[in-house]
């Protein structure tokens, strides 16, 4: 039995038992029993493919039942529920960060690529390494004798001047002038440049008036002014630290001599190394 087109009826028409049987009971019984193939008051045993479906933005119904899912739409956003009691859950989409592996979204080949060991304070991905900007592997001790052990990397002392058999200093800095004791250092290793200097002063013919200061690569680190007699010799030290990878770089000890009116005697000793984290 098929599907019969209705009938169109006419004014005054006899209807008779044929025309019922085919107009309803037939048509009915097609209906009833019918396979879904698609063609006019048919249709198929499984529904085709669903190309789009238009959500009118609602609040979100009640849980639809037990073996039951209601989809629909709040605020723009596609949300489900399902059984008796499920949650109302929004459905993900390609631009919600948590359907996206977080590591591989911002190693440096994803779509959101992080920095890479960037300048202090800045955050960013680290390699573990000894570099200023590499971060410490975990097995490495935290006392200073772990992160000086086996790095510590030195240079002679150097100096200039000397004394007498009376003790009085023979290298003379006259007055407003200045001199510089430089040490060049090449380290080996990396993380910081430590630097130390003695300075010894003493005035000439009376009281004289110096500033002292230590340099590391063009950037003073240290400083100290004072006034030194003529009776004995005064010690002064300094020392200082930068962060600084291998190369070469110069250590500087300079003594002013800021008295107008007299000589300074003065000599510097300066001493360098490089530390690490072991």
């Amino acid at each position: 039995m098929v599907w019969t087109a209705p009938r169109t009826w006419v004014t005054d028409e006899i209807v008779t038992k044929a025309l019922f049987n085919a107009e309803i009971r037939d048509n009915f019984i097609v209906v009833d029993q019918h396979g879904h193939s698609g063609a006019a008051g048919d249709g198929g045993t499984s529904l085709g493919s669903l190309v789009k479906e238009t959500f009118t933005d609602a609040a979100a119904p009640a849980a639809p039942g037990a073996g039951k899912t209601v989809v629909y739409a709040v605020s723009g956003r596609p949300r489900y529920r399902t059984g008796a009691a499920g949650a109302d859950t929004q459905l993900a989409d390609a631009s919600d960060l948590h359907t996206e592996d977080h590591a591989s979204r911002h190693e440096p080949s994803g779509a959101d690529a992080m920095a890479v060991d960037a300048v202090a304070a800045t955050g960013s991905l680290r390699t573990l390494g000894t570099g200023a900007q590499q971060g410490a592997v975990g097995n490495h001790g935290h006392s200073f004798a772990d992160l000086t052990a086996g790095t510590d990397d030195t240079d002679s002392l150097t100096g200039a001047g000397g004394s007498d058999d009376a003790g009085a200093l023979l290298d003379q800095i006259a007055a407003s002038a200045t001199k510089d004791t430089d040490l060049t250092h090449a380290p080996t290793t990396e993380v910081a440049l430590v630097a130390t200097a003695t300075f010894v002063l003493q005035g000439h013919a009376q009281p004289a008036d110096y500033t002292v200061s230590l340099w590391i690569d063009g950037t003073q680190v240290a400083t100290s002014s004072g006034t030194v007699g003529i009776g004995s010799a005064a010690t002064r030290h300094l020392s200082g630290m930068r962060e600084k990878a291998s190369g070469s770089y110069t250590v500087r000890a300079r003594i002013v001599n800021t008295d107008a009116g007299d000589v300074l005697r003065g000599m510097a000793l300066v001493h360098a190394y490089s530390v690490t984290a072991s």
